[in-house]
């Protein structure tokens, strides 16, 4: 039933580095349109810039070390790895093992290629 104000729904069922995500979110038109957009703001930040796009990218392959990043050409040093990682975690898009593997959080996954594809002409 749709509500009275209209809604903006995401959902995907996708497949990515052998794993399955499945998810939707649906919210209010008036929940997102008469909110605080800062803290959205902070998230998409964290994902516009391309060095972490390529991290993200990656991670959605298989978790990975930041050393293992920087072997593989992600990024350029450790501690460019550990910035741009600190900053995706800050923003809610990436957990670590305690083994210290990074990773795409799994309610994360969908929302990321939700906003590739919100990009796409």
């Amino acid at each position: 039933m749709p509500l009275p104000g209209g809604s903006v729904l995401y959902a995907g069922d996708v497949r990515v580095g052998g794993a399955s995500y499945s998810y939707q979110w649906e919210r209010e038109t008036a929940y997102l349109t008469e909110g605080d957009w800062d803290d959205a703001a902070e998230r998409l930040a964290a994902v516009a810039h391309p060095v972490r796009t390529r991290i993200l990218r990656r991670l959605l392959e298989a978790p990975a070390t930041a050393a293992e990043l920087v072997e593989e050409g992600a990024v350029s040093s450790t501690g460019a790895a550990y910035h741009h990682l600190g900053a995706l975690h800050a923003a809610g898009w990436t957990g670590k093992s305690p083994a210290g593997a990074h990773h795409v959080r799994p309610a994360r996954v969908v929302a990321l290629l939700t906003l590739i594809l919100a990009t796409d002409e």
